[in-house]
């Protein structure tokens, strides 16, 4: 995850073939004005802390392609349950 500060931003990179179509295969924008910013954040930090917890990224591709961070935004998440 890459944030910088005062954007409304959070780029988010996934294991590589998770976002098809997108930059590398694996990331895009969770933009902070998403409805439901405030639940996919703390889950995607529960992600990465516990590591053991899988999920699939719901996201629209902005612009086939993906050579850009923006390309595609991240909308929601399946958790997975292992």
């Amino acid at each position: 995850m890459y944030a910088v500060h005062g954007q409304s931003v959070v780029y988010v990179a996934f294991q590589n073939g998770a976002m098809p179509g997108c930059y590398g295969g694996a990331g895009g924008y969770l933009y902070t004005s998403n409805t439901f910013f405030n639940q996919i954040y703390p889950q995607l930090l529960t992600m990465i802390a516990t590591g053991g917890l899988r999920a699939m990224v719901v996201y629209t591709i902005n612009t086939p392609g993906g050579t850009n961070w923006g390309d595609c935004t991240i909308d929601g998440l399946y958790l997975q349950l292992e």
